[in-house]
């Protein structure tokens, strides 16, 4: 199933759909563990002697992290 999603593409969806989504899942017991998990890789900052390559990893997860965040915060008046 979920290889299913991950290589096909995916119709556009409403940006209010999709918030609803993402807040669907992450407000049940196993979706705030899961965020839990996810949004640990804001607390984790560069150590000394990390290669770029490992930089450029956890920037990643960073971004992801944010992402989500940002979608499960954002309302309808934060767009205007």
């Amino acid at each position: 199933m979920i290889e299913g999603i991950l290589l096909n593409t995916r119709a556009a969806v409403d940006k209010a759909d999709l918030r609803a989504a993402y807040r669907g899942v992450f407000a049940s017991p196993a979706g705030r563990i899961v965020l839990a998990d996810i949004t640990g890789s804001l607390k984790r900052v560069p150590l000394p002697g990390q290669s770029a390559e490992e930089r450029a990893f956890h920037d990643g997860e960073r971004a992801l992290a944010l992402r989500i965040v940002r979608t499960l915060v954002t309302t309808e008046d934060d767009h205007g």
